[in-house]
Protein backbone atom coordinates (compact mmCIF):
# COMPACT_ATOMS: atom_id res chain seq x y z
CA UNK A 1 0.00 0.00 0.00
CA UNK A 2 1.26 3.50 -0.85
CA UNK A 3 0.29 6.44 1.35
CA UNK A 4 -1.70 8.96 -0.68
CA UNK A 5 -2.75 11.71 1.74
CA UNK A 6 -4.44 12.29 5.09
CA UNK A 7 -8.00 13.31 5.94
CA UNK A 8 -10.16 14.17 8.92
CA UNK A 9 -13.30 12.79 7.27
CA UNK A 10 -15.07 9.93 9.04
CA UNK A 11 -15.01 7.57 6.04
CA UNK A 12 -13.95 7.32 2.40
CA UNK A 13 -17.38 8.11 1.02
CA UNK A 14 -17.46 11.42 2.92
CA UNK A 15 -13.91 12.14 1.79
CA UNK A 16 -14.58 11.55 -1.90
CA UNK A 17 -17.65 13.80 -1.86
CA UNK A 18 -15.38 16.79 -1.21
CA UNK A 19 -11.95 15.67 -2.42
CA UNK A 20 -10.23 18.46 -4.40
CA UNK A 21 -8.35 17.53 -7.58
CA UNK A 22 -5.15 18.97 -6.10
CA UNK A 23 -5.11 16.21 -3.48
CA UNK A 24 -5.03 13.59 -6.21
CA UNK A 25 -2.50 15.53 -8.30
CA UNK A 26 -0.11 15.87 -5.35
CA UNK A 27 0.02 12.15 -4.53
CA UNK A 28 1.65 11.09 -7.81
CA UNK A 29 3.90 12.27 -10.62
CA UNK A 30 2.49 14.55 -13.36
CA UNK A 31 2.83 11.75 -15.93
CA UNK A 32 0.92 9.28 -13.75
CA UNK A 33 -1.77 11.88 -13.06
CA UNK A 34 -2.22 12.50 -16.78
CA UNK A 35 -2.50 8.79 -17.56
CA UNK A 36 -4.90 8.26 -14.68
CA UNK A 37 -7.05 11.07 -16.05
CA UNK A 38 -7.09 9.33 -19.47
CA UNK A 39 -8.26 6.09 -17.88
CA UNK A 40 -10.97 7.86 -15.88
CA UNK A 41 -12.24 9.83 -18.86
CA UNK A 42 -12.38 6.68 -21.00
CA UNK A 43 -14.67 5.01 -18.41
CA UNK A 44 -12.08 2.35 -17.60
CA UNK A 45 -13.08 2.26 -13.91
CA UNK A 46 -15.91 -0.03 -12.86
CA UNK A 47 -17.34 -1.96 -9.90
CA UNK A 48 -16.69 0.56 -7.13
CA UNK A 49 -17.56 -1.27 -3.92
CA UNK A 50 -17.18 0.06 -0.35
CA UNK A 51 -17.10 -2.18 2.70
CA UNK A 52 -19.86 -1.70 5.28
CA UNK A 53 -17.83 0.82 7.29
CA UNK A 54 -16.87 2.64 4.06
CA UNK A 55 -13.21 2.55 5.10
CA UNK A 56 -12.19 0.33 2.17
CA UNK A 57 -13.00 0.88 -1.50
CA UNK A 58 -12.25 -1.66 -4.22
CA UNK A 59 -12.62 -1.11 -7.96
CA UNK A 60 -11.67 -2.67 -11.27
CA UNK A 61 -9.69 -0.74 -13.88
CA UNK A 62 -9.85 -2.08 -17.42
CA UNK A 63 -6.74 -1.69 -19.55
CA UNK A 64 -4.27 -4.03 -21.21
CA UNK A 65 -5.29 -6.25 -18.28
CA UNK A 66 -7.94 -5.84 -15.61
CA UNK A 67 -6.44 -4.61 -12.35
CA UNK A 68 -7.97 -4.42 -8.89
CA UNK A 69 -7.37 -1.21 -6.95
CA UNK A 70 -7.86 -0.99 -3.18
CA UNK A 71 -8.13 2.32 -1.32
CA UNK A 72 -8.04 2.15 2.51
CA UNK A 73 -8.59 4.64 5.33
CA UNK A 74 -6.80 3.94 8.62
CA UNK A 75 -6.68 6.54 11.40
CA UNK A 76 -6.95 9.39 8.91
CA UNK A 77 -4.28 8.02 6.57
CA UNK A 78 -5.43 7.17 3.05
CA UNK A 79 -3.43 4.55 1.17
CA UNK A 80 -3.84 2.73 -2.10
CA UNK A 81 -2.63 -0.40 -3.85
CA UNK A 82 -3.06 -2.03 -7.22
CA UNK A 83 -2.53 -5.54 -8.56
CA UNK A 84 -0.45 -4.17 -11.45
CA UNK A 85 3.35 -4.54 -11.08
CA UNK A 86 4.06 -0.80 -10.99
CA UNK A 87 6.32 0.12 -8.06
CA UNK A 88 4.67 3.37 -6.96
CA UNK A 89 1.30 5.13 -7.03
CA UNK A 90 0.02 4.04 -10.45
CA UNK A 91 -2.39 5.38 -13.06
CA UNK A 92 -4.99 2.80 -11.99
CA UNK A 93 -5.08 4.14 -8.41
CA UNK A 94 -5.33 7.70 -9.73
CA UNK A 95 -8.19 6.73 -12.07
CA UNK A 96 -10.12 5.17 -9.16
CA UNK A 97 -9.60 8.26 -6.99
CA UNK A 98 -11.02 10.40 -9.80
CA UNK A 99 -13.95 8.04 -10.38
CA UNK A 100 -14.80 7.87 -6.68
CA UNK A 101 -14.67 11.68 -6.46
CA UNK A 102 -16.97 12.18 -9.42
CA UNK A 103 -20.36 13.51 -8.33
CA UNK A 104 -22.10 10.99 -10.60
CA UNK A 105 -20.09 8.02 -9.31
CA UNK A 106 -21.95 4.69 -9.23
CA UNK A 107 -20.95 2.53 -6.28
CA UNK A 108 -22.20 -0.25 -4.05
CA UNK A 109 -21.93 -0.95 -0.33
CA UNK A 110 -20.84 -4.47 0.47
CA UNK A 111 -23.65 -6.35 2.24
CA UNK A 112 -22.65 -9.92 2.92
CA UNK A 113 -23.65 -10.34 6.59
CA UNK A 114 -20.06 -10.03 7.77
CA UNK A 115 -18.57 -12.34 5.16
CA UNK A 116 -15.73 -11.06 3.06
CA UNK A 117 -16.62 -10.78 -0.63
CA UNK A 118 -13.17 -11.99 -1.65
CA UNK A 119 -13.58 -15.16 0.43
CA UNK A 120 -16.97 -15.84 -1.13
CA UNK A 121 -15.43 -15.54 -4.61
CA UNK A 122 -12.54 -17.82 -3.63
CA UNK A 123 -14.94 -20.42 -2.28
CA UNK A 124 -16.87 -20.27 -5.54
CA UNK A 125 -13.73 -20.88 -7.61
CA UNK A 126 -12.58 -23.71 -5.35
CA UNK A 127 -15.91 -25.43 -5.87
CA UNK A 128 -15.54 -25.56 -9.66
CA UNK A 129 -14.28 -28.61 -11.51
CA UNK A 130 -11.14 -28.50 -13.63
CA UNK A 131 -13.25 -28.42 -16.80
CA UNK A 132 -15.37 -25.55 -15.44
CA UNK A 133 -12.26 -23.54 -14.54
CA UNK A 134 -10.78 -24.23 -17.97
CA UNK A 135 -13.97 -23.01 -19.61
CA UNK A 136 -13.87 -19.80 -17.56
CA UNK A 137 -10.26 -19.12 -18.53
CA UNK A 138 -11.02 -19.79 -22.18
CA UNK A 139 -13.94 -17.38 -22.02
CA UNK A 140 -12.33 -14.47 -20.19
CA UNK A 141 -8.58 -14.74 -20.94
CA UNK A 142 -7.25 -11.65 -22.70
CA UNK A 143 -5.40 -11.86 -26.01
CA UNK A 144 -2.29 -10.66 -24.19
CA UNK A 145 -2.48 -13.53 -21.70
CA UNK A 146 -3.03 -16.08 -24.49
CA UNK A 147 0.00 -14.75 -26.39
CA UNK A 148 2.13 -14.88 -23.25
CA UNK A 149 1.24 -18.53 -22.59
CA UNK A 150 1.95 -19.47 -26.22
CA UNK A 151 5.33 -17.69 -26.09
CA UNK A 152 6.24 -19.39 -22.83
CA UNK A 153 5.87 -22.80 -24.47
CA UNK A 154 7.34 -21.88 -27.87
CA UNK A 155 10.36 -23.81 -29.17
CA UNK A 156 13.67 -22.03 -29.72
CA UNK A 157 13.12 -21.45 -33.42
CA UNK A 158 9.65 -19.99 -33.01
CA UNK A 159 10.80 -17.78 -30.12
CA UNK A 160 13.70 -16.32 -32.12
CA UNK A 161 11.48 -15.79 -35.16
CA UNK A 162 8.96 -13.86 -33.00
CA UNK A 163 11.80 -11.79 -31.55
CA UNK A 164 13.29 -10.97 -34.98
CA UNK A 165 9.94 -9.67 -36.23
CA UNK A 166 9.43 -7.50 -33.16
CA UNK A 167 13.00 -6.18 -33.26
CA UNK A 168 12.67 -5.23 -36.95
CA UNK A 169 9.41 -3.37 -36.34
CA UNK A 170 10.85 -1.49 -33.37
CA UNK A 171 13.90 -0.43 -35.38
CA UNK A 172 11.59 0.82 -38.14
CA UNK A 173 9.71 2.96 -35.61
CA UNK A 174 12.82 5.06 -35.13
CA UNK A 175 13.13 5.54 -38.92
CA UNK A 176 9.60 6.92 -39.30
CA UNK A 177 9.98 10.72 -39.27
CA UNK A 178 6.26 11.42 -38.94
CA UNK A 179 5.91 8.99 -36.05
CA UNK A 180 8.95 10.45 -34.30
CA UNK A 181 7.12 13.77 -33.99
CA UNK A 182 4.18 12.08 -32.27
CA UNK A 183 5.43 10.86 -28.85
CA UNK A 184 2.09 9.40 -27.72
CA UNK A 185 1.61 7.40 -30.90
CA UNK A 186 5.23 6.25 -30.80
CA UNK A 187 4.83 5.11 -27.19
CA UNK A 188 1.67 3.16 -28.02
CA UNK A 189 3.27 1.38 -30.97
CA UNK A 190 6.47 0.62 -29.05
CA UNK A 191 4.49 -0.87 -26.15
CA UNK A 192 2.36 -2.95 -28.50
CA UNK A 193 5.48 -4.49 -30.03
CA UNK A 194 7.17 -5.18 -26.71
CA UNK A 195 4.10 -6.95 -25.36
CA UNK A 196 4.45 -9.47 -28.19
CA UNK A 197 7.60 -10.66 -26.38
CA UNK A 198 5.79 -11.39 -23.09
CA UNK A 199 6.54 -14.96 -22.05
CA UNK A 200 9.88 -15.06 -23.89
CA UNK A 201 11.87 -13.39 -21.08
CA UNK A 202 13.51 -16.59 -19.82
CA UNK A 203 14.33 -18.06 -23.22
CA UNK A 204 15.65 -14.83 -24.79
CA UNK A 205 17.35 -13.03 -21.89
CA UNK A 206 20.30 -11.66 -23.82
CA UNK A 207 18.29 -10.65 -26.87
CA UNK A 208 15.65 -8.76 -24.85
CA UNK A 209 18.30 -7.00 -22.76
CA UNK A 210 20.07 -5.79 -25.90
CA UNK A 211 16.77 -4.63 -27.38
CA UNK A 212 15.86 -2.67 -24.24
CA UNK A 213 19.18 -0.86 -24.18
CA UNK A 214 18.89 -0.21 -27.91
CA UNK A 215 15.51 1.46 -27.26
CA UNK A 216 16.90 3.51 -24.38
CA UNK A 217 19.87 4.77 -26.42
CA UNK A 218 17.79 5.53 -29.50
CA UNK A 219 15.15 7.43 -27.52
CA UNK A 220 17.80 9.58 -25.84
CA UNK A 221 19.46 10.27 -29.21
CA UNK A 222 16.09 11.10 -30.78
CA UNK A 223 15.27 13.59 -28.04
CA UNK A 224 18.68 15.19 -28.48
CA UNK A 225 17.94 15.59 -32.21
CA UNK A 226 14.57 17.25 -31.51
CA UNK A 227 12.34 14.23 -32.11
CA UNK A 228 9.71 12.64 -29.84
CA UNK A 229 8.38 16.07 -28.99
CA UNK A 230 4.92 17.36 -29.89
CA UNK A 231 5.32 21.12 -30.13
CA UNK A 232 1.59 21.77 -30.50
CA UNK A 233 0.64 19.94 -27.29
CA UNK A 234 3.94 20.68 -25.51
CA UNK A 235 4.36 16.95 -24.92
CA UNK A 236 7.51 14.80 -25.06
CA UNK A 237 8.04 11.05 -24.86
CA UNK A 238 7.98 9.48 -21.44
CA UNK A 239 7.99 5.79 -20.62
CA UNK A 240 4.52 4.38 -20.13
CA UNK A 241 3.47 2.02 -17.37
CA UNK A 242 3.21 -0.73 -19.97
CA UNK A 243 6.88 -0.20 -20.79
CA UNK A 244 7.83 -0.19 -17.11
CA UNK A 245 5.74 -3.32 -16.50
CA UNK A 246 7.52 -5.12 -19.33
CA UNK A 247 10.91 -4.23 -17.85
CA UNK A 248 9.75 -5.45 -14.41
CA UNK A 249 8.58 -8.79 -15.84
CA UNK A 250 11.86 -9.16 -17.68
CA UNK A 251 14.04 -8.46 -14.63
CA UNK A 252 11.95 -10.78 -12.44
CA UNK A 253 12.72 -13.59 -14.89
CA UNK A 254 16.49 -13.24 -14.27
CA UNK A 255 18.54 -14.97 -11.58
CA UNK A 256 20.09 -12.99 -8.72
CA UNK A 257 23.37 -12.04 -10.40
CA UNK A 258 21.66 -11.31 -13.72
CA UNK A 259 19.25 -8.93 -11.96
CA UNK A 260 21.98 -6.86 -10.35
CA UNK A 261 24.10 -6.87 -13.54
CA UNK A 262 21.16 -5.59 -15.59
CA UNK A 263 20.31 -2.92 -13.02
CA UNK A 264 23.97 -1.82 -12.86
CA UNK A 265 23.96 -1.38 -16.64
CA UNK A 266 20.68 0.52 -16.46
CA UNK A 267 22.09 2.72 -13.70
CA UNK A 268 25.23 3.48 -15.73
CA UNK A 269 23.24 4.08 -18.88
CA UNK A 270 20.93 6.63 -17.22
CA UNK A 271 23.92 8.62 -15.91
CA UNK A 272 25.31 9.07 -19.42
CA UNK A 273 22.11 10.32 -21.03
CA UNK A 274 21.37 13.88 -22.07
CA UNK A 275 17.73 13.55 -20.96
CA UNK A 276 16.07 12.18 -17.82
CA UNK A 277 13.45 10.11 -19.66
CA UNK A 278 14.64 6.80 -18.22
CA UNK A 279 15.99 8.17 -14.94
CA UNK A 280 13.10 6.78 -12.86
CA UNK A 281 13.22 3.38 -14.55
CA UNK A 282 15.82 2.28 -11.99
CA UNK A 283 12.93 2.19 -9.51
CA UNK A 284 11.94 -1.17 -10.97
CA UNK A 285 14.58 -2.47 -8.54
CA UNK A 286 12.01 -1.95 -5.76
CA UNK A 287 9.82 -4.79 -6.97
CA UNK A 288 12.01 -7.43 -8.67
CA UNK A 289 13.85 -9.13 -5.80
CA UNK A 290 12.66 -12.13 -3.78
CA UNK A 291 13.91 -13.72 -0.55
CA UNK A 292 16.44 -15.93 -2.31
CA UNK A 293 18.07 -12.87 -3.94
CA UNK A 294 18.87 -11.07 -0.70
CA UNK A 295 22.16 -12.74 0.23
CA UNK A 296 23.60 -11.93 -3.19
CA UNK A 297 22.12 -8.43 -3.07
CA UNK A 298 23.78 -7.77 0.29
CA UNK A 299 27.16 -8.73 -1.14
CA UNK A 300 26.66 -6.49 -4.17
CA UNK A 301 25.71 -3.55 -1.94
CA UNK A 302 28.59 -3.92 0.53
CA UNK A 303 31.24 -4.37 -2.16
CA UNK A 304 29.91 -1.95 -4.77
CA UNK A 305 27.95 0.85 -3.08
CA UNK A 306 30.54 3.41 -4.19
CA UNK A 307 30.10 2.47 -7.85
CA UNK A 308 26.32 2.76 -8.15
CA UNK A 309 23.98 5.72 -7.80
CA UNK A 310 22.70 6.74 -4.39
CA UNK A 311 19.18 5.97 -5.59
CA UNK A 312 20.02 2.35 -6.47
CA UNK A 313 22.11 1.91 -3.34
CA UNK A 314 19.17 3.14 -1.26
CA UNK A 315 16.81 0.67 -2.91
CA UNK A 316 19.25 -2.18 -2.25
CA UNK A 317 19.66 -1.06 1.37
CA UNK A 318 15.89 -1.14 1.90
CA UNK A 319 15.85 -4.73 0.65
CA UNK A 320 18.73 -6.08 2.76
CA UNK A 321 18.89 -3.89 5.89
CA UNK A 322 17.57 -6.80 7.95
CA UNK A 323 20.70 -8.79 7.05
CA UNK A 324 23.21 -6.07 7.92
CA UNK A 325 25.13 -5.54 11.15
CA UNK A 326 25.15 -2.22 12.98
CA UNK A 327 28.58 -1.41 11.50
CA UNK A 328 27.51 -2.35 7.96
CA UNK A 329 24.42 -0.19 8.23
CA UNK A 330 26.42 2.83 9.40
CA UNK A 331 28.82 2.46 6.48
CA UNK A 332 26.01 2.52 3.93
CA UNK A 333 23.86 5.16 5.64
CA UNK A 334 26.80 7.56 5.95
CA UNK A 335 26.97 7.48 2.16
CA UNK A 336 23.23 7.56 1.52
CA UNK A 337 22.53 10.57 3.76
CA UNK A 338 24.13 12.76 1.11
CA UNK A 339 21.09 12.00 -1.05
CA UNK A 340 18.09 12.35 1.25
CA UNK A 341 16.91 13.39 4.70
CA UNK A 342 15.32 9.93 4.93
CA UNK A 343 18.76 8.39 5.38
CA UNK A 344 19.98 11.00 7.87
CA UNK A 345 16.97 10.15 10.03
CA UNK A 346 17.57 6.42 9.57
CA UNK A 347 21.20 6.76 10.68
CA UNK A 348 20.28 8.84 13.73
CA UNK A 349 17.62 6.29 14.75
CA UNK A 350 20.10 3.46 14.24
CA UNK A 351 22.68 5.11 16.51
CA UNK A 352 20.05 5.84 19.16
CA UNK A 353 18.70 2.29 19.13
CA UNK A 354 22.23 1.00 19.65
CA UNK A 355 22.92 3.18 22.66
CA UNK A 356 24.89 5.82 20.77
CA UNK A 357 22.83 8.90 21.60
CA UNK A 358 25.68 11.36 21.11
CA UNK A 359 26.35 9.97 17.63
CA UNK A 360 22.65 10.22 16.80
CA UNK A 361 22.57 13.89 17.87
CA UNK A 362 25.77 14.71 15.99
CA UNK A 363 24.46 13.03 12.83
CA UNK A 364 21.40 15.26 12.66
CA UNK A 365 23.22 18.36 13.88
CA UNK A 366 25.76 18.06 11.06
CA UNK A 367 23.18 17.16 8.42
CA UNK A 368 20.81 20.01 9.31
CA UNK A 369 23.68 22.49 9.37
CA UNK A 370 24.71 21.45 5.86
CA UNK A 371 21.13 21.45 4.56
CA UNK A 372 19.58 24.60 5.94
CA UNK A 373 16.33 25.65 4.30
CA UNK A 374 13.41 27.91 5.12
CA UNK A 375 10.98 25.29 3.88
CA UNK A 376 9.30 22.42 5.73
CA UNK A 377 10.91 19.54 3.85
CA UNK A 378 13.02 18.49 6.84
CA UNK A 379 10.41 18.69 9.57
CA UNK A 380 10.84 15.04 10.56
CA UNK A 381 14.60 15.55 10.96
CA UNK A 382 14.15 18.66 13.12
CA UNK A 383 11.51 16.89 15.20
CA UNK A 384 13.74 13.89 15.83
CA UNK A 385 16.70 16.18 16.58
CA UNK A 386 14.69 17.94 19.29
CA UNK A 387 13.56 14.60 20.76
CA UNK A 388 17.13 13.33 20.91
CA UNK A 389 18.38 16.53 22.53
CA UNK A 390 15.64 16.35 25.13
CA UNK A 391 16.52 12.72 25.77
CA UNK A 392 20.12 13.84 26.34
CA UNK A 393 18.91 16.60 28.70
CA UNK A 394 20.25 19.42 26.52
CA UNK A 395 19.03 23.01 26.76
CA UNK A 396 16.48 23.37 23.96
CA UNK A 397 15.74 27.08 24.19
CA UNK A 398 17.85 28.33 21.27
CA UNK A 399 17.75 25.15 19.20
CA UNK A 400 13.94 25.16 19.35
CA UNK A 401 13.99 28.72 18.01
CA UNK A 402 16.30 27.55 15.24
CA UNK A 403 13.84 24.77 14.42
CA UNK A 404 10.97 27.26 14.06
CA UNK A 405 13.07 29.58 11.88
CA UNK A 406 14.25 26.80 9.58
CA UNK A 407 11.06 24.75 9.61
CA UNK A 408 8.23 27.26 9.80
CA UNK A 409 5.11 25.12 10.20
CA UNK A 410 2.26 24.99 12.67
CA UNK A 411 3.14 21.38 13.52
CA UNK A 412 6.73 22.34 14.35
CA UNK A 413 5.44 25.06 16.69
CA UNK A 414 3.24 22.48 18.43
CA UNK A 415 6.26 20.19 18.72
CA UNK A 416 8.50 22.91 20.13
CA UNK A 417 5.98 24.07 22.72
CA UNK A 418 5.32 20.47 23.81
CA UNK A 419 8.96 19.72 24.63
CA UNK A 420 10.25 23.04 25.98
CA UNK A 421 9.59 24.83 29.23
CA UNK A 422 10.09 28.27 27.68
CA UNK A 423 7.45 30.93 27.11
CA UNK A 424 5.47 29.79 24.02
CA UNK A 425 4.77 33.40 23.03
CA UNK A 426 8.39 33.72 21.92
CA UNK A 427 8.05 30.83 19.48
CA UNK A 428 4.68 32.04 18.24
CA UNK A 429 6.25 35.39 17.41
CA UNK A 430 9.08 33.66 15.55
CA UNK A 431 6.58 31.67 13.48
CA UNK A 432 4.55 34.79 12.73
CA UNK A 433 7.68 36.46 11.40
CA UNK A 434 8.66 33.43 9.31
CA UNK A 435 5.19 32.39 8.05
CA UNK A 436 2.05 34.13 9.28
CA UNK A 437 -0.12 31.60 7.46
CA UNK A 438 1.42 28.79 9.51
CA UNK A 439 0.67 30.68 12.73
CA UNK A 440 -2.92 31.16 11.56
CA UNK A 441 -3.28 27.38 11.14
CA UNK A 442 -1.84 26.91 14.63
CA UNK A 443 -4.24 29.39 16.24
CA UNK A 444 -7.20 27.73 14.50
CA UNK A 445 -6.14 24.31 15.75
CA UNK A 446 -5.95 25.71 19.27
CA UNK A 447 -9.40 27.35 18.90
CA UNK A 448 -7.87 30.77 19.58
CA UNK A 449 -10.07 32.36 16.96
CA UNK A 450 -10.12 36.00 18.16
CA UNK A 451 -6.31 35.96 18.03
CA UNK A 452 -6.50 34.39 14.58
CA UNK A 453 -8.74 37.22 13.38
CA UNK A 454 -6.38 39.78 14.87
CA UNK A 455 -3.49 38.12 13.00
CA UNK A 456 -5.42 38.36 9.71
CA UNK A 457 -6.11 42.04 10.32
CA UNK A 458 -2.52 43.00 11.01
CA UNK A 459 -0.71 40.79 8.46
CA UNK A 460 -1.15 41.20 4.72
CA UNK A 461 1.05 38.28 3.64
CA UNK A 462 -1.29 35.41 4.53
CA UNK A 463 -2.46 33.58 1.36
CA UNK A 464 -5.88 34.80 0.20
CA UNK A 465 -7.20 31.25 -0.06
CA UNK A 466 -6.32 30.60 3.58
CA UNK A 467 -8.05 33.78 4.77
CA UNK A 468 -11.11 32.95 2.67
CA UNK A 469 -11.32 29.48 4.19
CA UNK A 470 -11.05 31.01 7.66
CA UNK A 471 -14.08 33.22 7.07
CA UNK A 472 -16.03 30.42 5.40
CA UNK A 473 -15.49 28.22 8.44
CA UNK A 474 -16.02 30.90 11.09
CA UNK A 475 -18.42 33.30 9.34
CA UNK A 476 -21.08 33.00 12.05
CA UNK A 477 -18.59 33.85 14.77
CA UNK A 478 -17.31 36.93 12.90
CA UNK A 479 -20.25 37.93 10.65
CA UNK A 480 -19.31 41.60 10.21
CA UNK A 481 -15.73 40.84 9.16
CA UNK A 482 -16.86 37.92 6.98
CA UNK A 483 -19.37 40.07 5.08
CA UNK A 484 -16.68 42.64 4.35
CA UNK A 485 -14.15 40.05 3.24
CA UNK A 486 -16.64 38.11 1.08
CA UNK A 487 -17.51 41.38 -0.65
CA UNK A 488 -13.85 41.97 -1.52
CA UNK A 489 -13.52 38.44 -2.85
CA UNK A 490 -16.57 38.87 -5.11
CA UNK A 491 -15.26 42.20 -6.44
CA UNK A 492 -11.81 40.72 -7.07
CA UNK A 493 -13.16 37.75 -9.03
CA UNK A 494 -15.44 39.99 -11.10
CA UNK A 495 -12.30 41.52 -12.61
CA UNK A 496 -11.73 38.27 -14.55
CA UNK A 497 -13.81 36.06 -16.82
CA UNK A 498 -14.07 32.29 -16.98
CA UNK A 499 -15.93 29.53 -15.18
CA UNK A 500 -13.24 29.21 -12.54
CA UNK A 501 -13.90 32.79 -11.40
CA UNK A 502 -17.66 32.45 -11.76
CA UNK A 503 -17.73 29.37 -9.53
CA UNK A 504 -15.60 31.19 -6.94
CA UNK A 505 -18.06 34.12 -6.96
CA UNK A 506 -21.08 31.83 -6.62
CA UNK A 507 -19.47 29.87 -3.80
CA UNK A 508 -18.65 33.09 -1.93
CA UNK A 509 -22.20 34.40 -2.41
CA UNK A 510 -23.57 31.14 -0.97
CA UNK A 511 -21.54 31.61 2.20
CA UNK A 512 -22.51 35.26 2.37
CA UNK A 513 -26.21 34.36 2.12
CA UNK A 514 -25.93 32.19 5.24
CA UNK A 515 -25.06 35.18 7.41
CA UNK A 516 -26.57 38.13 5.52
CA UNK A 517 -29.15 37.26 2.90
CA UNK A 518 -29.87 40.88 2.08
CA UNK A 519 -26.22 41.60 1.32
CA UNK A 520 -26.00 38.46 -0.85
CA UNK A 521 -29.06 39.57 -2.82
CA UNK A 522 -27.52 43.01 -3.22
CA UNK A 523 -24.44 41.46 -4.87
CA UNK A 524 -26.58 39.19 -7.04
CA UNK A 525 -28.69 42.11 -8.29
CA UNK A 526 -25.61 44.22 -8.94
CA UNK A 527 -24.05 41.45 -11.03
CA UNK A 528 -27.28 40.83 -12.95
CA UNK A 529 -27.46 44.51 -13.84
CA UNK A 530 -23.82 45.12 -14.74
CA UNK A 531 -22.54 41.74 -15.91
CA UNK A 532 -25.59 40.25 -17.63
CA UNK A 533 -23.53 38.96 -20.57
CA UNK A 534 -21.72 36.51 -18.31
CA UNK A 535 -24.40 33.91 -18.78
CA UNK A 536 -22.71 31.09 -16.89
CA UNK A 537 -22.23 33.34 -13.87
CA UNK A 538 -25.85 34.55 -13.99
CA UNK A 539 -27.02 30.93 -14.21
CA UNK A 540 -25.02 30.00 -11.08
CA UNK A 541 -26.40 33.00 -9.17
CA UNK A 542 -29.96 32.18 -10.24
CA UNK A 543 -29.61 28.81 -8.51
CA UNK A 544 -28.67 30.62 -5.30
CA UNK A 545 -31.66 32.97 -5.61
CA UNK A 546 -34.00 29.96 -5.65
CA UNK A 547 -32.65 28.52 -2.41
Amino acid sequence: MHTLFTSTRKNLLALFRSLPADKIRDCCSPAVYSRGMDYFQSDAVSQLVYNKEKTVLKAIVNGSDDYTVTIKMDNGSISGSCTCPYYDVCKHVVAVLMAASDEDADFEIERLDGKDAGNVFQQYLQGLTKDELTALVEKFASDKFRKEVINRHANAGTAKNTFRKVEQKIRKLFDDDDLMYSPDEFSEMLDNELEKLSGLEKSLKREIEELLFYIIKRVDAALYDGYLYDDYHDNSYDTSMRFDEFVIRYVISLNSSEKTEFLAKLDTQSKSHSYTTFEDLINVAKSVFVETDLSHLKNVLMTGYQDISLLLAGIYYDHVSGLLSYHEKTVILNVLLKDSVKWAIALAVLHDENGQLDKAIETLKTWLKENRTSYSYFEDAWSLYLDLLKKGKHDLTEIAADAITNCSTDTMLIKVISITDSNPARYELLLEKADAGALLRYLQKKKRLPEALDLINRKDNIPDSQVLNFFKEHKKMFPKEAVTYFGRVIEKNLESTGNHYYEAIADTVRHLAKINRAKADEHINFIRKNYNRRRNLISLLNEISLT
